[in-house]
């Protein structure tokens, strides 16, 4: 909303390109696809992002919308790994694969994995943490598809920034995000 009224109030008419500044963490999955299509939206010709510091996660799916990501020496991104509780939804499906790779191995501890499993309770929304981080692919995709990106190069990098990394709070710097991008991406 406060995105929205600034826009609205500083770019009316939608006469002037945009540039924002993100520094972040994070977020959900769902505003920062939002903030990016009213951003690229109501820009004249260029959306900007500019990155001085981190723009991790939900950040990235931002910078994903943008015509050009202008990245300032300590600027980075991050993957686009949605949380919960704290906890990677791509760390809970590697956790069954764990368990389940463990109780293969050792049959005797199936009993034991199954109370865990029960007593947590998280086997119970694990689809709903899958279906989260194809959305998150998929507005990637979206994303840079209406920033005139070809379907199959959109793809293949949402794909990369969602199951790429091994952990969330992984660095992507400005060299890695011009070999991900492009080099007049990213600057």
């Amino acid at each position: 909303d406060k995105i929205y009224q600034a826009l609205e109030d500083q770019n009316p008419d939608r006469k002037n390109n945009i540039l924002l500044i993100m520094v972040s963490n994070g977020g959900q999955i769902t505003p920062a696809y939002q903030i990016s299509k009213l951003c690229r939206e109501w820009s004249k010709e260029k959306f900007v992002a500019v990155v001085p510091r981190e723009a991790k996660s939900a950040a990235t799916l931002i910078a994903l919308g943008a015509d050009v990501v202008h990245m300032g020496p300590m600027g980075h991104l991050g993957p686009i790994d949605p949380m919960y509780n704290g906890v990677a939804g791509l760390a809970i499906q590697e956790s069954i694969r764990t368990i389940t790779k463990l109780t293969h191995e050792h049959p005797g501890s199936s009993a034991m994995w199954a109370e865990v499993l029960y007593r947590d309770g998280t086997y119970q929304i694990l689809g709903h943490y899958e279906r989260t981080v194809e959305a998150s692919v998929q507005y990637g995709q979206r994303l840079m598809i209406s920033g005139k990106s070809d379907p199959e190069r959109a793809a293949r990098i949402a794909d990369h920034l969602v199951y790429g990394y091994k952990n969330h709070g992984f660095v992507i710097d400005k060299e890695e995000a011009r070999e991900i991008f492009g080099e007049e991406s990213v600057v």
